[in-house]
């Protein structure tokens, strides 16, 4: 695995992709969590008694930070698709604009995650739509996950470590 492993978060604003962040590195959610532009935060896991660093890049979703979002795109070694599970437009977003948004960065592996999956009494989009979607936009994998409960935050850790190491998955940031 290399040294520095930049994970870029992209989604709209408000699907919780700064939540993510906050349980990942907090392991507790942080009601208080401000928007951002762009937010570098190492996270640390330890696998098979060594330690490994990732960068997480947290992006605005806001239109008017087109420009500075897509300069944390070449240093991706992975990127991480959110939206909100209840949202049906921040998941059609991921189709029209976030996957379109990441076309020039073909050899970057990315994940899907689904967020906010403990509000239960919204209507989630379903899940074969979610797994139509995954395989048409070329993720990897797909992950629910909810930062105020902390479900699936480790599984994302797990997953973009094993992601990262995979032979076939591992890919330098080249545009193509």
């Amino acid at each position: 695995m290399n040294d520095r492993n930049d994970i870029v978060l992209v989604g709209d604003g408000f699907v919780g992709k700064t939540s993510i962040v906050n349980a990942l590195t907090k392991k507790s959610f942080d009601v208080s969590s401000n928007p951002n532009i762009i937010n570098e935060t190492e996270v640390e896991i330890a696998e098979l008694s060594s330690s490994i660093k990732f960068n997480m890049i947290d992006t605005a979703g806001q239109e008017e930070y087109d420009f500075a979002r897509k300069e944390s795109y070449e240093k991706a070694n992975l990127f991480l698709l959110c939206f909100c599970v209840h949202d049906f437009n921040s998941f059609d977003n991921i189709r029209t604009k976030w996957a379109k948004e990441l076309d020039l960065y073909k050899n970057v592996p990315k994940i899907l995650i689904s967020t906010k999956c403990d509000e239960k009494e919204k209507d989630f989009i379903k899940r074969n739509e979610i797994e139509k979607l995954r395989r048409k936009i070329n993720c990897v994998e797909y992950i629910e996950s909810s930062a105020k409960t902390l479900e699936g935050i480790e599984t994302i850790l797990q997953t973009a470590y094993r992601v990262l190491n995979t032979k076939e998955t591992k890919r330098s940031c080249v545009i193509s």
